[in-house]
């Protein structure tokens, strides 16, 4: 346990968040899901690290076959609490630090919106490596030309949602490299613009990255931020055991 793990384990994070985001697994579990037809995966056994309040599988549950194993582990209390609330025998919650524990490995382990939280990323990273055949990452993509003008984007990841490192989407496709994996495919998200906007959210901006999306998504990244990174990988060949 690090100083950071407090902020979800003593309840300041729930008391920031206290849906703790389930408005947006709908969205997470259907970005999944796409990567997961893509490459025509058949998951018998989905795992996934961080899971929050265990939206994100619940909703793949619906999706993918029944029997389906689906299994979500969780440090904070308040979050699995709101997990538990959607158990059932197919699908099961457990309290604990994924990378103390030895659970037998999956097909697919998902880590989505995690990696920018643990303070020894590429540890964890290497630590997940030999838990799956297959691992999903989602990672937020805060570093823009617009967040470097307004540095204070960058301080508000920090400050309400606990970002501990910045990516771009090449340094996370380095990060991901350097903790062992092979990226077989990947792909931008923005859930921004694909649900419905916050009131207070500057609608001009929204609009030039809906625009950029379409035409150019790797630059409006870069230019304009608001967007993350979805990517399929396997432990790289000499790594993976």
């Amino acid at each position: 346990m690090t100083p950071m793990d407090d902020l979800y384990v003593e309840g300041e994070y729930a008391r920031r968040h206290p849906d703790w985001h389930r408005e947006h697994s709908a969205w997470k579990s259907a970005q999944v899901l796409t990567m997961i037809r893509r490459h025509r995966l058949e998951p018998r056994t989905v795992t996934e690290v961080g899971c929050g309040a265990g939206g994100i599988l619940a909703a793949l549950q619906k999706e993918l076959p029944a029997g389906v194993g689906f299994t979500g582990y969780e440090i904070a209390p308040a979050a699995l609490a709101l997990a538990q609330a959607l158990a059932n025998p197919h699908l099961r919650f457990v309290q604990g630090d994924f990378t103390a524990l030895q659970p037998a490995p999956v097909d697919l382990l998902l880590t989505m919106d995690v990696v920018e939280h643990v303070e020894d990323y590429l540890g964890f990273l290497r630590a997940l490596r030999p838990r799956a055949a297959w691992h999903v990452f989602h990672l937020p993509l805060d570093v823009s030309l617009l967040s470097l003008v307004q540095p204070v984007r960058l301080q508000w990841a920090r400050a309400s949602v606990g970002h501990l490192h910045y990516f771009t989407a090449e340094t996370a496709l380095a990060a991901l490299a350097a903790g062992g994996y092979t990226v077989t495919d990947w792909f931008f998200t923005a859930v921004e613009l694909d649900r419905p906007p916050p009131a207070a959210q500057h609608q001009r901006l929204r609009r030039l990255r809906r625009l950029g999306r379409r035409l150019a998504p790797a630059w409006t990244a870069r230019l304009l931020g608001g967007f993350s990174l979805l990517a399929l990988c396997r432990a790289a060949p000499t790594q993976y055991s």
